[in-house]
């Protein structure tokens, strides 16, 4: 599902468990504000997942570290804070399709 590069904005919805089968979501560079939802790590088969470049705040949900499909997680170019929800296993399987970039208040232990 591809709605990246619009100016739709305001906060991401958090309906997320409503659509397990979905493979791909790119809801990048759009404006959107607030934190991510929790529900985007009901996802089960989810391989990629861009929320780059919005304004996105707030803590990465554990949620998001245990997608079990995800091959490529870009989270680039927002306002993210706080420690990184990550195993290190979760960190060497996506290797260079994890993008945290860009995000000054994000910290790890684990890097």
């Amino acid at each position: 599902l591809y709605l990246g590069d619009n100016l739709l904005g305001g906060v991401l919805p958090d309906f997320w468990g409503n659509f397990p089968d979905l493979i791909s979501l790119d809801l990048s560079s759009s404006e959107y504000k607030g934190s991510i939802p929790d529900s985007l790590g009901s996802l089960t088969n989810v391989r990629y997942l861009d929320l780059r470049s919005n304004k996105l705040t707030g803590e990465i949900p554990i949620s998001l570290g245990r997608l079990q499909s995800i091959y490529s997680l870009y989270l680039s170019d927002n306002s993210l804070s706080g420690p990184l929800p990550f195993s290190p296993e979760f960190i060497n399987k996506l290797g260079h399709n994890l993008m945290l970039d860009n995000n000054a208040g994000l910290c790890s232990t684990t890097l």
